[in-house]
């Protein structure tokens, strides 16, 4: 059944289903039933894509079962100590109070859910069923109006196409590599400006709007850019650094935070070793290092004439495409297994 009127089938290019799962005997039989939004990638790319770490360690007769749980947020994972981009399913491991509870909250709130590639949060902009744009407090009006208006780097504008991308549903899923969805998870837990109770809604965003024009991704942030500022008619906190920001592949290690496994903890006293004056050349290519499944790359940024203005350093969840004047490949912690 479609949550959307006739009227919007010309914005809306996928329909949803309510999920409303009950636990019973025949629960296997009825989650390979079950439908999910995203008919391309389903369950098995858990599998296909490794984000099981111990996937060989699950019983074929309950393999298929376990992953889609991973699928729709049921299943109560453990953090690997040396990947950040895995989980551990641990099979045959007795639950915790704790952790009996979180599955058993799962099961019957929806909201309380955790797929570990996806993000569930507030949209920025979202279209109503008749075809307005809603931010915030604000109705900024029926997009096909809003759509002859727009024009790039324009603040005069209701809205630009520099702004967001506007959701077709209040509340957004977007799924991305397990690194980036994590390091979103972590902006929200941690955030000072969202324990203060600021607005904060979940924006795709042109990052080339502000910073380097041949970059065309669409950045996730948490934080408005102007218009949504402007309109949204409730108390935010703007903030334009790059910890704002991530991309689907890669994150600035100030938004990244101390998030890396207990393995990879020695990263740090790399970096800092790489920080030190001589050890890479200003306006040169600087050092990527190979983590377990992440990758780590800082250089120096020069005035043209050898005077250090400050350096970059990024966390990359694929093998980036950047040059380098040394690659080191990290080890991890071997008491970590």
């Amino acid at each position: 059944m479609s949550k959307y009127s006739p009227s919007n089938d010309k914005y809306v290019m996928f329909k949803q289903y309510p999920i409303d799962f009950r636990y019973n005997k025949y629960i296997y039989d009825w989650l390979k039933k079950l439908p999910r939004l995203y008919t391309c990638y389903d369950y098995k790319r858990f599998e296909k894509y490794g984000y099981i770490e111990d996937i060989k360690s699950i019983p074929q007769l309950y393999k298929e079962p376990v992953l889609r749980l991973f699928d729709l947020g049921i299943y109560v994972y453990d953090k690997s100590p040396i990947y950040y981009q895995k989980v551990r399913a641990k099979p045959g491991k007795t639950l915790t109070e704790q952790e009996a509870q979180t599955l058993i909250d799962r099961l019957f709130d929806e909201k309380k859910r955790d797929v570990f590639d996806e993000v569930t949060y507030d949209s920025a902009l979202y279209m109503t069923q008749t075809g307005d744009v809603i931010c915030g407090r604000s109705n900024l009006g029926n997009i096909d109006i809003l759509i002859q208006q727009m024009a790039p780097f324009s603040e005069t504008q209701v809205i630009s196409e520099l702004d967001a991308v506007v959701f077709e549903t209040p509340v957004a899923t977007v799924r991305v590599l397990p690194g980036a969805a994590k390091t979103l998870k972590y902006q929200l837990e941690h955030s000072e400006s969202f324990k203060m109770g600021y607005w904060h809604r979940l924006a795709l965003v042109p990052r080339w709007y502000m910073w380097q024009e041949k970059d065309k991704s669409l950045y996730m942030t948490f934080y408005p850019t102007y218009v949504i500022k402007k309109k949204s008619g409730m108390p935010i906190v703007g903030r334009d650094d790059s910890s704002a920001w991530i991309s689907p592949t890669s994150v600035s290690t100030l938004a990244f935070g101390e998030q890396l496994p207990d393995a990879v903890k020695g990263l740090w006293k790399l970096a800092d070793y790489l920080d030190k004056p001589g050890v890479l050349k200003a306006g040169k290519p600087g050092a990527l290092v190979k983590c377990p499944d992440f990758y780590y790359y800082e250089e120096r940024i020069s005035d043209g004439q050898d005077v250090v203005l400050d350096f970059v350093s990024v966390i990359y969840f694929v093998q980036p495409d950047v040059e380098y004047s040394k690659y080191i490949v990290f080890k991890p912690d071997p008491k970590y297994k």
